[in-house]
């Protein structure tokens, strides 16, 4: 699932220094810990959401090629930087029911309901039929939906969020006939989740510990980057699954075609958020040293070019970030190249997308 990011127009307060008492200073690689690096990016700053001040740092580890953020803040910080993230917003879309947009959002739904059983309203499942058969709107619902498997494991299989914010997803896994609980460090967002019904925790997975090994699956949307510790964190995921269990999990690649396009204007950079920015190959020897197996899974090509139209705002400084995609974006061919390219070699997609079984 593509974010919703916040207008990138609003007052930067970057000239305001992070206090030091507040910085982490690594000096080495957070995933392979090795200390030979290069910088990337000098003196980058929150140019999505104008709320983190300070300017960053971001090297390239020798090794493992992996991207990261050095000085960074503290785990008892970095909330500050989060003051007005996309997950604040209630999640509720206008209600759309007649014209083109209803009878599109009918068949949208027509296909999960056909393809996942799920009670929607409204749903007109002959024209979900057609859904199915257009391959780059299908594989965008299905993204959407993280691949969700068509039928659950067992009887009353549990799935857990990590890093739910407004329980949206969680809404849908639901309906397609999952037990579900979330936990998310945004006590804001946590509460529009509740509001809902869900069964979320502010926190992380120490709400949940309780319930280690006994998940059938977990989804992890653009999470991992955001962690301090990513080795340690997915050790913890391994645990609380079941064996058997899996794990779904999305975050940017450092070595997507947008970011060598776009350079320090690339979307998926968000310092000082994203802490930790990997590329598939070390992504996957952390997950399989995790105790996975791994399975890469593909990046529909309209996510891409999503990618693309908000890193070019970006570039712009327009404030249209996180705006649907507009049609102009299908008349720029060398982007388009760029998301068939995507589609067909995972290792340049903007996001990396596994479904990782515990063993």
């Amino acid at each position: 699932m593509i974010p919703i990011f916040a207008n990138a127009t609003a007052p930067s307060i970057a000239d305001t220094p992070w206090p030091q008492a507040d910085l982490q200073r690594l000096g080495h690689c957070p995933v392979c810990q090795s200390t030979s690096r290069a910088l990337r990016y000098a003196d980058v700053t929150d140019r999505l959401f104008g709320c983190a001040p300070g300017h960053w740092q971001i090297y390239t580890c020798i090794e493992c090629q992996t991207a990261y953020v050095d000085s960074r803040p503290t785990e008892g910080s970095i909330g500050r930087a989060y003051g007005t993230y996309f997950t604040h917003n209630d999640g509720k879309a206008v209600s759309v029911s007649s014209g083109l947009r209803g009878g599109v959002k009918a068949a949208l739904n027509g296909f999960r309901k056909n393809h996942w059983q799920m009670p929607l309203n409204p749903a007109n499942t002959v024209t979900g039929k057609f859904i199915g058969l257009i391959y780059p709107v299908r594989e965008l619902v299905v993204a959407h939906m993280r691949n969700l498997p068509r039928q659950l494991p067992r009887p009353g299989a549990c799935l857990l969020d990590v890093g739910c914010g407004n329980g949206l997803y969680l809404e849908l896994a639901r309906q397609a006939g999952w037990q579900v609980k979330g936990v998310d460090f945004d006590t804001q967002a946590v509460a529009s989740a509740q509001t809902r019904g869900l069964d979320v925790r502010v926190g992380g997975l120490e709400q949940v510990q309780d319930l280690a090994g006994s998940f059938d699956r977990l989804t992890c949307s653009h999470v991992i980057e955001h962690v301090h510790e990513p080795r340690k964190w997915l050790q913890s995921m391994h645990a609380m699954l079941r064996p058997g269990g899996s794990l779904w999990l999305q975050t940017p690649n450092v070595d997507a075609l947008g970011h060598k396009r776009f350079g320090a204007d690339w979307l998926g950079l968000d310092p000082p958020r994203h802490l930790t920015l990997m590329n598939p190959r070390t992504l996957r020897n952390l997950l399989e040293e995790s105790g996975f197996s791994v399975r890469m899974l593909a990046l529909p090509a309209l996510m891409a070019l999503s990618v693309y139209q908000d890193s070019d705002c970006m570039a712009k400084g327009l404030p249209q970030i996180g705006t649907r995609l507009s049609w102009r974006s299908f008349v720029q061919w060398s982007w388009l190249k760029d998301a068939w390219r995507q589609s067909n070699d995972l290792s340049y997609a903007e996001f990396i997308t596994v479904e990782a079984v515990k063993v």
